[in-house]
């Protein structure tokens, strides 16, 4: 009987060998989170070999989850120029700079991880995401489909899809993925998205379905409840949104709103205020203390702040906050609902503005009473509101999209009997919704001084 005996492996094939099992190694202590050792096992194998680009890669990752962003591009990228076809170490080049804000190059790393491995499903999620946020949806939309067909049972890519595919106002297309991701992991998120999708592709019925289901298993729910009334399904009509639905809404929404609303929804409000603001303090220079009431991601802020000596921005919603922090235009941020804010009295302006906030409340009266009282004398709030033509007994109205509208006669009798003298209320294009016009007033109201 013949028997054949394999050669042994060559001195260089048994360090290898042994410097990958090593990299093994300090991965499965890295996986453990403890981070020392696994920097111990990678500086290792790099001072035996300086070439070794899965050392240089997970010496990398872990130096980004140090939050050393600077060292871990460094390694990553020394780790990919040793290996160009290194998919995995694009993607985590992709995520450092991501999370540097360099969106750009990081969609450029995602883009050749794919291409090196058409099927790298972390990558394709990533290149859909990232430009997603910088705006090529054409891109995105590419990317999250590939991705879905790939992982038809994952709940987190149906919804990105999904969520993208609603962003860009193919609604019906959204409605499948939606309804796949809820199937998969019913959510809060996922249930208001579907029932709104139902809503933008015109089938009202379907999204009174979705949201009166939801009231009737959870009527505690804020989101439910608001929404339910929304659609004419549940008790009682709320006079504002439950904190916790605007919480909700736009802490999901902040990562892409200025996006969203400037390039899809023509967006107009921030144009409008700041034009409201520089007819009445063109030459007055930064000398005005000034609140941004739900400022959100700061869209307003730039209008304001040449008028500024103190800008401070409230917000309900955390993410929106984080948004504005980094335009660095805000000398105080701060996390409220508004009337509680105002309760406070901790400030005098000389000027509030408030751009697309009043439209989650319907009954004014504390918002409008609150900003008299924060307001110096001769102090104006500038503020906008969805106009509402109808005529109802309290002078607003809920909309099927969850936000009040309100009518002219109702602002008028509002600021005359809280402190105000009206001086303009201007009938304005607010921005774009399913590609119609959305009706608005922006309202410049002066406080009224003793005897007026």
């Amino acid at each position: 009987m013949n028997s054949k005996s394999s050669a042994a492996p060559t001195a260089d094939e048994q360090t290898e060998a042994n410097l990958n099992a090593l990299v093994q190694k300090g991965i499965e202590i890295h996986q453990k989170g403890r981070l020392d050792e696994a920097e111990a096992i990678y500086d290792e194998v790099l001072e035996q070999d300086p070439l070794n680009a899965s050392a240089l890669h997970f010496a990398g990752l872990l130096q980004f989850h140090r939050g050393r962003c600077d060292e871990a591009e460094r390694l990553l990228g020394r780790s990919i120029a040793f290996n160009p076809e290194y998919a995995d170490a694009y993607n985590n080049l992709g995520n450092v700079l991501r999370h540097q804000k360099k969106l750009v190059e990081a969609s450029a790393c995602y883009q050749r991880a794919s291409k090196i491995d058409e099927k790298h499903a972390n990558a394709l999620r990533n290149l859909g995401l990232v430009n997603r946020e910088i705006g090529n949806l054409d891109i995105a939309q590419a990317a999250l489909q590939r991705y879905v067909e790939l992982n038809p049972d994952c709940p987190n890519g149906r919804e990105d899809l999904a969520i993208l595919l609603f962003d860009s106002g193919l609604y019906g297309e959204s409605i499948p993925h939606f309804e796949q991701a809820m199937r998969l992991k019913p959510g809060r998120g996922i249930r208001y998205n579907l029932g709104m999708a139902y809503y933008g592709a015109g089938k009202v019925e379907k999204a009174r379905d979705v949201f009166s289901a939801w009231y009737r298993e959870d009527p505690e729910d804020a989101v439910a409840r608001h929404m339910a009334a929304s659609f004419s399904v549940g008790d009682d009509v709320p006079d504002q949104a439950h904190v916790e639905y605007v919480r909700m809404l736009f802490d999901d929404f902040s990562e892409n709103f200025d996006n969203i609303l400037t390039e899809k929804l023509d967006y107009d409000v921030p144009n409008l205020i700041a034009g409201a603001v520089a007819s009445r303090y063109r030459d007055a220079g930064p000398t005005l203390n000034i609140l941004d009431v739900g400022c959100g991601t700061g869209l307003c802020a730039e209008g304001l702040k040449p008028y500024a000596s103190m800008l401070v921005g409230m917000d309900l919603s955390r993410g929106m906050l984080e948004q504005a922090q980094e335009l660095d235009l805000y000398d105080e941020l701060v996390m409220a609902e508004l009337t509680d804010f105002f309760d406070r009295r901790e400030y005098t302006f000389d000027l509030i503005a408030s751009g697309d906030t009043l439209c989650y409340l319907g009954d004014l009266q504390d918002a409008v009473a609150g900003a008299r009282q924060n307001l110096a004398e001769d102090g104006r709030f500038i503020f906008s509101v969805e106009h509402s033509k109808e005529s109802t007994p309290d002078g607003y109205l809920l909309q099927m999209n969850g936000r009040y509208k309100h009518s002219q006669p109702y602002i008028e009798r509002l600021l005359s009997t809280t402190g105000f003298q009206l001086e303009a209320m201007d009938r304005v294009t607010l921005r774009l919704e399913q590609g119609k016009p959305v009706a608005g007033l922006i309202v410049v109201a002066k406080a009224a001084t003793t005897g007026e």
